[in-house]
């Protein structure tokens, strides 16, 4: 009797298009550099989105951008986002390393009470998986504000 005791899968990640993108190395340790927001720019436009958008950039071990992904779209006051989307996006990207970006669309840059929230529960759970969240950056309209990670700002 030949009975199935489990399924067989198998996990990829696929590129949505074949657009090439520059990889750029963070070479400072100011991971928040304008050099990110310009890039998440140049691709996604989160500066002048009427909505807001949550993106992962992840890196390789020696700070190169080895993807990007949208991982929430919203309205225009919060995206629903949820920690284990973002890290299975890590992880199957091989990265050891991510910044999560999201845009404000009001254009206002401070950091709401929930962003603190989400930035603390992501960076614990990343670091349970051996993943490094170096940055959680708010885009506005011409401006940005780094969450530094210090968590000395966050609420309890």
């Amino acid at each position: 009797m030949n009975k199935k005791l489990y399924n067989r899968y198998n996990l990829e990640l696929v590129a949505e298009n074949d657009e090439d993108y520059n990889s750029i190395q963070i070479k400072n340790k100011q991971v928040s550099s304008p050099i990110i927001v310009n890039e998440i720019n140049r691709i996604f436009k989160l500066d002048r989105k009427a909505e807001e958008y949550v993106i992962l950039i992840c890196l390789d071990s020696k700070n190169y951008i080895n993807s990007i992904f949208e991982i929430s779209h919203g309205g225009i006051a919060s995206a629903n986002l949820d920690i284990s989307n973002i890290l299975k996006r890590a992880l199957l990207s091989n990265s050891p390393k991510i910044i999560l970006c999201h845009n404000h669309p009001s254009g206002d840059v401070s950091p709401s009470k929930k962003d603190y929230i989400l930035t603390d529960q992501l960076y614990d759970a990343s670091e349970t998986v051996g993943i490094k969240l170096l940055d959680h950056i708010i885009i506005g309209h011409n401006k940005y504000k780094s969450l530094l990670l210090d968590r000395k700002g966050a609420v309890a």
